[in-house]
């Protein structure tokens, strides 16, 4: 015998409270959804076997402090994809006219969840006799036909998806990992395809302190934020019989701080060493706190402890002496200083040309004392190549006529060519290229003005700034080019018929003031050129 929750004459499970965010929903779900996947759910358990839904303390929490829009730092093993779709099924099969879109990082984990979906509609029927009909079923889409509510499916891969319909329920997961050259954008137009009161939950693991998800979480956004360290839940600890721990300075902190037991830190040990056995950080995956979780990671290019430090040295800049507005076309930007130019000291500075338009990358140009290393400078914003030829001239004159360097390819010859043959500052950075590199006389024509970029030069520039952070020569207060550098990861690669590590930024980070910073590590290590050079061409010198 079937029930149908819809047309049942007495309510079959407690109702939404008024003061639940259900409740402030634009669809009031017919019955408090935890309350039914309490009562009903099924779920499979590690062992295979089909058990009821018994919601872990994470689980339970995460619900009793949801806000209209979810953004979760992802603990791993407390099934927090697993609640959230169950909350959602809860309230498609008992509310009529629900749309609901699930997003992840890759096609196979969005199968994966459109299966969780299909297996907790067919244990409802199972072991409840809920008659529950799904209608159209396939990688796109899941009709519930009882409540005539759908699950729409896509992945980051995708763009575009969720665009083109009204969405009650969203899910996306692990968004710090989705691909595409935007994931902010594909977000925004999923969320504007929502109206103001539905419900939103973005959750992931972390990937560096830079993009969507990162901003998202760090934002003062109208989002309510949850976070769950690894000790949250009780059955993590290791039974030590009476036996205590020789605690690690790091260790003792996290007992005194957390009140935690020594049970707990003996499976911190044994997990730590596990995961990492596995090519995983334990940090990263079982976050202590929700800072140095975005800069964790087992294949990160620079130690976490560093850039935490680094984080915790930036500081609000002495003052901008922009905005400057652009044309019209061109939303300009700002110069941040943390040390005014000294007389007589020299500086460098290094740009890294962006494509002028809101959606692109910054142009970037960094000002660094030529015999300190300290960054005193960062001159970022959307201009066009020529204008932020004009703005990188004014701030390199107003620092001394520091020695001027920008990529030379791509869009980067735009700003080249204006900075030496219209604006012609005479401090401008000529390398050799062609045959006469290494020559003992090299020809005049092969003399080329800014730095061109290559495998080669980036390698060995991203090589440079892992050397001054590894020796304590890096001294900045940008927290924007922190940011992008809590993101570098090594990647292996084929190199001379073996396997080597190459250095990248994930395709939506954003790494025009990291390759800044990487050539100014170069411009540091060229010649002083005293005042009477500065009149004649750099091929001269």
């Amino acid at each position: 015998m079937t029930t149908d929750l819809m047309t049942a004459d007495a309510p079959l499970y407690p109702e939404v409270k008024p003061d639940s965010v259900w409740a402030k929903t634009i669809f009031t779900p017919t019955y408090d959804p935890m309350e039914f996947v309490k009562t009903n759910f099924m779920i499979q358990a590690k062992n295979t076997k089909v058990v009821p839904f018994r919601p872990f303390r994470t689980q339970s929490l995460f619900e009793s402090r949801l806000g209209l829009s979810n953004v979760t730092v992802k603990p791993r093993q407390v099934g927090m994809s697993s609640i959230t779709l169950a909350l959602m099924t809860a309230v498609s099969v008992t509310t009529p006219n629900i749309a609901s879109l699930v997003i992840t990082h890759r096609d196979d984990t969005t199968e994966t969840m459109r299966d969780t979906l299909r297996n907790f509609v067919k244990w409802l029927n199972e072991y409840h006799g809920m008659g529950i009909v799904i209608g159209k079923d396939n990688s796109d889409a899941m009709e519930i036909v009882n409540t005539n509510s759908w699950f729409f499916f896509g992945s980051s891969t995708a763009p575009g998806v969720g665009r083109s319909r009204t969405i009650h329920m969203l899910l996306g997961s692990e968004l710090a990992h989705w691909q595409g050259p935007d994931p902010g954008k594909e977000l925004g137009g999923m969320t504007e395809s929502m109206p103001d009161n539905g419900l939103i939950f973005l959750e992931s693991t972390p990937n560096g302190a830079e993009g969507p998800f990162y901003k998202i979480y760090n934002s003062d956004a109208d989002y309510t934020k949850h976070f769950f360290p690894w000790f949250i839940e009780p059955s993590r600890r290791i039974a030590l019989h009476g036996h205590e721990l020789t605690l690690t300075p790091q260790e003792q902190m996290l007992v005194t701080m957390h009140n935690l037991s020594h049970e707990q830190i003996a499976w911190r040990r044994w997990k730590w060493k596990k995961l990492e056995a596995e090519g995983m950080y334990f940090p990263q995956e079982y976050p202590e706190d929700d800072q140095s979780c975005f800069i964790a990671g087992l294949r990160s290019v620079f130690p976490a402890e560093r850039m935490i430090q680094f984080m915790n040295y930036a500081r609000v800049a002495m003052y901008a002496d922009y905005p400057v507005p652009g044309d019209p076309w061109d939303p300009g930007g700002v110069l941040r200083v943390w040390e005014e130019p000294k007389p007589n000291a020299r500086y460098v500075l290094a740009g890294d040309v962006g494509g002028g338009h809101v959606e692109g990358d910054l142009s970037y140009l960094i000002v660094r004392d030529a015999a300190t290393g300290d960054h005193v400078a960062s001159l970022f914003g959307h201009w066009t190549p020529e204008r932020f030829a004009d703005e990188s001239v004014a701030v390199a004159l107003k620092y001394n006529m520091g020695l001027l360097c920008h990529e030379s390819n791509g869009l980067g010859i735009g700003t080249v060519n204006r900075c030496t043959n219209v604006l012609k500052y005479p401090n401008y950075y000529y390398e050799l290229r062609g045959e006469s590199r290494g020559a003992t006389k090299p020809k005049p024509e092969d003399w080329q003005a800014g730095f061109n970029v290559s495998p080669v030069s980036r390698a060995r520039n991203f090589s440079k700034v892992l050397d001054e952070t590894t020796n304590g020569r890096f001294r900045s207060h940008d927290e924007n080019l922190i940011r992008q550098m809590t993101a570098a990861r090594y990647e292996r690669v084929r190199i001379s018929g073996g396997w080597g590590d190459k250095i990248t930024l994930p395709q939506h980070v954003h790494d025009d003031g990291f390759m800044s910073y990487a050539q100014s590590c170069m411009l540091m290590e060229q010649p002083v050129i005293g005042p009477e050079q500065r009149a004649l061409p750099r091929q001269a010198m």
